[in-house]
């Protein structure tokens, strides 16, 4: 082709430079922008790293950290202080800021190069637009209703926003973004709703929970910061990620990666499978083709996939010579106690008791896969694994599974922990089945993570619905490429898990995981299995920390308590439980919890003494923002004064007396009655705690 001539400019094109033009042109109407700043970190370059299943396998390059800005309560300053275990965890914000006639909550102020990789909301439904202000600029990058904007209502499509399970009432369930928002120099980002609930002068507010967390790179890191420009540009490739993220409808779990494209050899070198049945105690092993090379799709199926089967068949694998998995089946999969379908974008469990497993599991010269039978019975196993190339190189690493198994749980308000790791490597995910035998929230405990010797966690989180991407402790099921709830009943059992993409935790010394274990009931009536995923380089070794429940304060002088007495009469339906806290002041830590539903209702109490002397009577009791005014009687005779135990927080309330009385038969007889509810009462209302009488 010759040259053309327009306007006075000879412009030579050749063939080479058409098709460079051509492709430019394409580049340009897909969204592509990466070409700009090639080897920049750009939005397009995030979401392609996001849908690359083997990018976690190596350590991140260019480096980063990670950490969270959250709303965790700011009481909570060191392990050894008074408040660690705090949890006033809404509206705890960096600070206020004034702009054009409004008040905007700083939620996160990080220093670039980095990236927002996941943001989680929960709490009242927000009623408030969300900022995003990138790399200094006055005018946010980002502005829009919070609420539309993280339940994918908004210019984010679902999945890369959605909401995940229901929250109690009216409240929504969890929100979530998982969009990257990268930024250069600096990223901000604010709230200015009434939810936040936070007043001039107050520290605290209640209403909008939040966990953020971010990647900082490497100083001279290139960044290439978020715009709206620039994401309307990769809008093609937003809609082809959020498509792959999609499950489609498809309960195997399969449509990312196709079943098909497996059977077929599509991108792999062999399949190797294994048809047995393995005998109590008995164990059957495959040898994987010869590396480097990476698993890239492993399933299983059980002749049997009752509860005891799950658990008791034992998946180990062995890569180069050390085994990294160790796992129980059912677990490993991420589907806990039981037999519970769901899928997500690692793993995905079916209801005819296919196992599905998509996490790249490179080695550089052998890998084994061994199954163990820890049963009574004999279990017939059907295993297949799909491996494929990979080059072997100083960032890849080889991927790890740990079981962790704590039931019953020790106590209270103490840091279970899930792993403590030591070497090189990347947090990738985990999940907790819960058995409890009681109805009550066990998951107010926040996860603590430290990286690298952290003396405080970068990650300091809001509780552990949170941290699996839901809210309020919701029964829904629900499923999403990054965190699922497959199993919830309350007593019985709950299965919870998360995967992590963008939010991966790198580590190059040292990795402590923590759970606090923070339950309204007795946790000494509950259980914890975790599954944990991790990669690393070769020489890394786990560990278990033990963990002790906070140190219980000395039982108050004289207290006869409420958890050691039986009711003698009470309304038919009213449900009484102890409860057990270390933060509350109550004696031996327990109270009664008296869980009346309405007006009229009550419970009465045969206080043992033996002498027939009269005693003052002292009653200790809690006050909260879901209970009820009452009237207490003495011995058949009414107290003038009702009580009104509401407050907006959990406190004590301190020693109440109550006045001086006769013994009768051996006994004074306590009678708590619900006579209504502060106008400021939420929740059941009508709920009371007792702690113990003191008879002096």
């Amino acid at each position: 082709m010759s040259g053309m001539k327009r306007d006075g400019f000879a412009a030579p094109v050749g063939r080479r430079a058409l098709y460079a033009l051509i492709v430019l042109h394409f580049l340009l109407a897909t969204g592509c922008s990466t070409f700009i700043e090639h080897g920049a970190v750009t939005l397009p370059s995030l979401l392609e790293e996001m849908t690359d299943r083997d990018a976690i396998a190596r350590f991140p390059d260019p480096p980063y950290t990670c950490r969270q800005a959250s709303s965790f309560d700011r009481l909570s300053v060191a392990p050894d202080k008074p408040g660690w275990f705090a949890n006033h965890d809404t509206s705890q914000f960096i600070r206020s800021e004034n702009r054009d006639g409004r008040t905007e909550w700083v939620m996160m102020d990080a220093e670039g190069p980095g990236c927002l990789a996941r943001l989680w909301v929960g709490g009242l439904k927000p009623d408030g637009k969300l900022r995003i202000y990138i790399d200094g600029a006055e005018t946010p990058a980002v502005e829009a209703d919070a609420y539309e904007l993280l339940t994918g209502q908004g210019f984010v499509p679902k999945p890369l926003a959605f909401e995940c399970g229901k929250g109690g009432g009216e409240n929504p369930g969890g929100l979530n973004l998982y969009l990257p928002i990268p930024y250069r120099r600096r990223c901000k980002m604010t709230y200015d709703g009434a939810s936040a609930g936070v007043k001039p002068g107050e520290t605290r507010g209640f209403g909008f929970w939040y966990n953020a967390e971010y990647r900082t790179y490497a100083p001279g890191t290139r960044v290439r910061g978020f715009s709206m420009a620039d994401f309307e540009r990769a809008h093609r490739k937003v809609d082809r990620v959020a498509a792959l993220l999609s499950p489609a409808g498809k309960p195997e779990g399969m449509s990312w990666r196709s079943d098909a494209g497996v059977e077929n050899g599509e991108g792999v070198s062999r399949t190797t499978g294994l048809e047995k049945t393995v005998q109590p105690g008995g164990r059957v092993s495959a040898l994987l083709p010869a590396g480097p090379a990476a698993i890239h799709f492993l399933r299983m199926r059980l002749g049997r996939s009752d509860e005891e089967t799950l658990r008791s068949t034992i998946l180990r694998i062995a890569f180069d010579g050390k085994e990294t998995v160790r796992c129980p089946v059912g677990d490993f999969f991420g589907s806990g106690q039981g037999l519970n379908p769901f899928s997500n974008w690692r793993q995905s469990v079916e209801a005819d008791g296919t196992l599905t497993c998509l996490w790249t599991m490179p080695y550089r010269r052998t890998a084994r896969l061994t199954v163990i039978n820890e049963g009574a019975a004999g279990v017939p196993v059907s295993l297949r694994a799909a491996t494929g190339p990979w080059e072997w190189d100083e960032r890849s690493m080889h991927f790890h599974a740990v079981w962790r198994h704590c039931d019953p749980l020790v106590g209270n308000l103490y840091d279970h922990n899930y792993v403590t790791l030591e070497g090189k490597g990347v947090y990738a995910g985990d999940g907790l089945t819960v058995r409890t035998s009681e109805d009550q929230w066990w998951g107010e405990g926040d996860e603590k993570i430290y990286v690298d010797g952290e003396g405080f966690p970068s990650h300091f989180g809001t509780g552990t619905e949170d941290y699996y991407g839901y809210a309020w402790g919701g029964m829904t099921l629900f499923q999403s490429p990054f965190c699922c709830q497959p199993r919830a009943e309350r007593p019985g059992v709950t299965v919870v898990s998360r995967a992590r993409s963008l939010d991966a935790i790198p580590f190059t010394r040292s990795l402590v995981v923590d759970l606090e274990v923070w339950s309204w009931g007795d946790p000494r009536n509950n259980g914890y299995s975790s599954p944990v995923y991790w990669y690393a380089r070769p020489g890394v070794s786990h560990s278990f920390r033990e963990s002790k429940p906070a140190k219980r304060p000395s039982k108050i002088a004289g207290a006869i308590e409420f958890e050691d007495l039986k009711p003698s009469a009470k309304t038919e339906d009213l449900q009484i439980q102890t409860q057990t806290h270390a933060q509350y002041g109550w004696s031996n830590d327990e109270q009664r919890l008296v869980r009346a539903h309405r007006a009229g209702d009550f419970v009465e109490y045969k206080i043992p003494v033996p002498e027939t002397a009269r005693r003052k009577i002292v009653l200790r009791g809690t006050k909260a923002k879901d209970y009820g005014n009452c009237r207490i009687s003495v011995n058949g005779g009414a107290i003038a004064k009702v009580f009104d135990f509401y407050s907006p927080d959990v406190i004590s309330t301190g020693p109440i007396p109550l006045g001086e009385f006769t013994p009768r038969n051996g006994a004074i007889l306590l009678r708590f009655e619900v006579m209504g509810a502060n106008a400021k009462a939420e929740g059941a209302k009508y709920f009371l705690g007792l702690d113990c009488v003191v008879l002096e």
